[in-house]
């Protein structure tokens, strides 16, 4: 267990869990770090809960590979780079999180990556709340995104989400965008109060 500790201003990547980590995460701060904050790859299966991640140069949290953690109740904020990026074969259940004032996307889900996302807020990234690309699959479930900058939730190249319950409103752009040949499902969802349109599938897109 690693728990109540600060990491400030690392060269390198301020943690990184690697070769099957089961290690827990509990209440650190990982602040202003020269490169990520967390890096989550092989396939560890670590708990990361009620951290504060902030500030640093690259993603917040970077999962990849094929690891499967369990992230609730951390607060990532106003990263040089990215809030979440989800990758590789990666999946994870990520519950209450809040992804805030990032540089990119708060989350950002890519390659062949399938993580479930739970109540969490995404507010005022500058570049999207959620990006989807690659043959990602991700399941959203009463998130929040709301004020971001470009675009609510977007999916692009061949990517698929499934959306439910959840509230896209108030973001700057519309508020889901739908290129290539993305697939989406979006159901009880509230989508209102965008700069342009609420829903935009273009391309061979298809939603349903």
């Amino acid at each position: 267990r690693v728990e109540r500790n600060t990491v400030l201003q690392t060269a390198k990547c301020g943690v990184l869990c690697a070769g099957q980590s089961r290690t827990v995460f509990r209440n650190n701060a990982i602040l202003d770090g020269s490169q990520g904050g967390m890096w989550i790859r092989n396939s560890s299966t670590v708990h990361i809960t009620g951290n504060s991640i902030r500030g640093n140069a690259k993603a917040g949290l970077q999962v990849g590979d094929e690891s499967n953690p369990l992230v609730e109740n951390n607060a990532l904020l106003d990263g040089k780079n990215g809030g979440i990026v989800i990758h590789g074969s990666a999946r994870g259940y990520f519950v209450g999180n809040t992804l805030a004032g990032h540089a990119q996307a708060g989350v950002g889900v890519q390659d062949e990556a399938a993580p479930v996302l739970v109540r969490n807020t995404l507010e005022r990234n500058a570049a999207g709340g959620a990006i989807m690309a690659g043959r990602s699959k991700s399941v959203w479930h009463n998130n929040t995104v709301t004020r971001n900058a470009v675009v609510g939730v977007g999916l692009k190249e061949a990517a698929s989400a499934r959306l439910v319950g959840d509230s896209v409103e108030g973001n700057d752009g519309p508020g889901v965008l739908l290129q290539a040949n993305c697939h989406l499902t979006l159901q009880d969802c509230t989508v209102s109060a965008n700069a342009k349109a609420e829903v935009i599938c273009a391309g061979a897109s298809q939603l349903v």
